[in-house]
């Protein structure tokens, strides 16, 4: 800069941008995270003044009964989501998707069983191999002396 031109001053008053945003965030997640946790407590936590969180939750809608409610019955609302993908999902769907896609959605299904049906989950291996060998080359199969299809067990046992 030459010395004519004046350097712009710095900025006073409220935060703006990032900072806000992450005061935002902080006060977010302890309403979130910590049932029944009460405005003295948040300000206390984050260092901000009492009538600073309410007005942001108030500009940004964080009302704390909803987010307590939807944590009573976050279970629930997951549950019914879950059921309303698993039915988006059909044979055409399926057909589309590129194989490594339907091989992780395979794996994770797997997985969710047999978390679901208290089987071990640390299995990773299975999956692992499965993942491998979704992404070899046709060329890598074909030099196999072996022209039987490759079979995995996803069994896990």
């Amino acid at each position: 800069m030459s010395e004519t031109q004046a350097q712009p001053a710095k900025r006073r008053g409220r935060p703006r941008g990032s900072e806000s945003a992450r005061n935002r965030e902080r006060v977010t997640k302890l309403v979130q995270t910590v049932p029944g946790i009460s405005i003295r407590e948040i300000a206390e936590e984050t260092g901000l003044a009492k009538n600073t969180i309410q007005t942001m939750m108030d500009k940004h809608q964080i009302i704390k009964a909803e987010l307590d409610a939807y944590k009573t019955y976050q279970p629930d609302v997951l549950l019914n989501l879950s059921r309303r993908i698993s039915e988006s999902i059909d044979d055409e769907c399926i057909k589309k998707a590129p194989l490594k896609d339907r091989m992780v959605g395979l794996g994770i299904a797997i997985d969710k069983f047999r978390l679901i049906t208290g089987e071990s989950t640390g299995n990773v291996n299975n999956w692992l191999m499965i993942v491998q060998q979704s992404q070899a080359p046709v060329t890598n199969r074909a030099q196999h002396a072996n022209p039987d299809p490759i079979t995995v067990d996803i069994t896990g046992t």
